[in-house]
This record gives structure tokens, sequence and C-alpha cells, in this order.
């Protein structure tokens, strides 16, 4: 295998985390490739490199960074329940819009939902 240049690491590295922090998902080779200076073989080929130097966790699918990692330590994911009906009582997860990220030294760990009133 071809040695792999630290700084092309480096910026797979940093794009990661920020698609991380936006998206609250890895990015695909393809999006990696859209935000960098590599083709999408490339991008795969780093990816898999910097897995068995221990650098991230690749598994295909999955990129996982000391960052990443970090940010999911003690976070737990809240449904937003955007109404709540009136009369016969309905399940709330029937009615989830959407998710939050909260602290779970915040929410604790059960089963928690946040409720909005719109006006």
């Amino acid at each position: 295998m071809l040695q792999k240049r630290p700084e092309l690491m480096q910026e797979i590295l940093e794009f990661v985390d920020h698609f991380y922090v936006r998206h609250r998902r890895s990015p695909s080779c393809r999006e990696i490739e859209a935000g960098t200076s590599l083709k999408r073989s490339s991008v795969h080929n780093y990816l898999v490199a910097m897995d068995e130097q221990g650098k991230i966790e690749y598994n295909g699918q999955t990129i996982l960074t000391p960052k990443i990692r970090a940010l999911q330590h003690g976070i737990t994911q809240v449904g937003i329940v955007g109404s709540i009906a009136c009369g016969l009582p309905t399940s709330a997860e029937e009615r989830l819009e959407e998710y939050v990220s909260l602290p779970t030294s915040m929410v604790g760990d059960g089963d928690v939902y946040i409720l909005y009133r719109s006006i």
C-alpha cells in the first residue's frame, strides 16, 4: 500500500468532524469527496488506512473520530412531541416529529419527551 499523506488525512478528519457537528451523522464517501480535494476511491482508501492506523474507527459506513466519540458520550436523543390530543389517550411515540440531542446529566436515562405548544 502506498504511503498516505498526513495532510490529506487531516483534511478528511476535519471534514468528518465538521460534517458530524452539522448533520449529526457520518458523511458518505461521496460527501467527503465533494468537500475535499480527493476522489471517492481515494477517500475510501484513506478511511481504511486511517482505521488501520487507529486514527478513526471505520466500518465501511460509519466514521468515528476522537471528537465524535467525545460528542456522543453522555448524549441522549429526546423526542419532540408537537401536539397532545385531548380526549382519548394516544401514545406520545405515535406523534414524534423530530429528535434533539441533550446531555444525559440534564434529562436522565428514562423515556423523555419534549412537549411544545404552538400558538
